[in-house]
């Protein structure tokens, strides 16, 4: 998201084919004060997530491009140059959030396409701060590429 707002290439690790569900903080937010007073929640687990609305990481860069209005470039960084491989990835992770509805009642609200909106309007709020980390973020990576 960040890279998008600047106009700089948007690193995918990988072909960018890797399923996702996201969850906006919001409503992982909403989801802890359900269970933390609703009364099936007691001794329970649930995964929390937005499984309505799973994406590629690819679909998710072009569409933070998108929302951005940049021409930030996909650059697709194969796995064994980053800290994955592909033995490690898991190219499909979507939780079933199927008890969390049945036993809270509870379902993610807030689209994708949504959340985008929101973190841009956030990220844009603190352009400086996010300048400044995009920096921090580009120069340990180049430190790791240097082996430092």
């Amino acid at each position: 998201m960040n890279n998008a707002i600047l106009d700089k290439p948007l690193n995918i690790f990988g072909d960018g084919s890797q399923v996702r569900a996201f969850c906006h903080v919001s409503d992982a937010a909403a989801a802890t004060v359900t269970a933390l007073m609703h009364e099936n929640a007691k001794n329970n687990t649930f995964n929390i997530g937005n499984s309505k609305e799973p994406i590629t990481m690819k679909e998710l860069a072009r569409k933070a491009v998108k929302a951005a209005g940049t021409s930030s470039s996909l650059e697709f960084v194969p796995l064994e140059e980053s800290d994955r491989s592909a033995q490690r990835e898991i190219f499909n992770r979507v939780p079933s959030t199927e008890k969390a509805k049945q036993l809270l009642g509870f379902e993610a609200n807030i689209s994708v396409d949504e959340g985008i909106r929101r973190m841009l309007a956030h990220k844009r709020e603190h352009l400086g701060n996010l300048k400044r980390e995009v920096e921090e973020t580009e120069n340990i990576q180049k430190a790791m590429k240097n082996g430092k």
